[in-house]
């Protein structure tokens, strides 16, 4: 991973496939369901000051062994 631009003291990352409660808002928000990752990425940049960093994708296994290809980015401030 290539390291974060001058000034990145934070880096978060949100996956299509990983559900999380924002950490900031201490389970106080909640996202739509099921949440969409544009919904969790804004929240982030509107919310909290991030800056998006990077959008790409990755290929995850299910518990069954298919495989699924999800939306990731990351965010610092």
């Amino acid at each position: 991973m290539a390291p974060a631009p001058t000034g990145v003291q934070e880096v978060i990352g949100v996956s299509g496939n990983v559900i999380k409660q924002c950490p900031h808002c201490r389970g106080g928000f909640s996202f739509s369901d099921p949440p969409d990752v544009g919904e969790r990425i804004n929240h982030f940049l509107k919310q909290h000051g991030y800056k998006l960093l990077h959008v790409g994708q990755q290929t995850v296994e299910s518990s069954n062994g298919d495989l699924w290809q999800t939306t990731v980015a990351i965010l610092g401030k």
